[in-house]
């Protein structure tokens, strides 16, 4: 092989492993940028996620409070006329209910 040979092969690879150098380069500038971009587009899915299930779950308290209401309201005026009943009253109460067990029991 000539010198003049010899020297194209070399000029040739040195050419190639400039290329190849750049290539690499390039791909290692292409794989961050697309990192960047899927971590921040999977952030974004994250941040939807979240308002989403805070509106799903805010909507499912009002609707719980809603459905709450008319029984707390029962139960409060349930509670009212219970405690209004008067001691005398609560002592006639007692002893029908008494009277009940022991007469429906067969021990009267």
């Amino acid at each position: 092989m000539s010198v003049e040979a010899i020297v194209k092969v070399k000029e040739a690879e040195d050419f190639a492993r400039n290329k190849l150098s750049l290539a690499k380069d390039d791909v290692e500038k292409i794989l961050g940028v697309a990192n960047v971009t899927a971590k921040e587009k999977a952030n974004k899915i994250l941040e939807n996620a979240y308002e989403k299930r805070s509106e799903i779950l805010e909507k499912a308290k009002e609707e719980g409070n809603l459905s709450a209401e008319p029984i707390i309201k029962k139960s409060k005026e349930d509670a009212e006329k219970i405690s209004k009943i008067s001691d005398e009253n609560l002592s006639e109460i007692v002893n029908l209910v008494i009277k009940r067990v022991v007469i429906d029991n067969g021990n009267s």
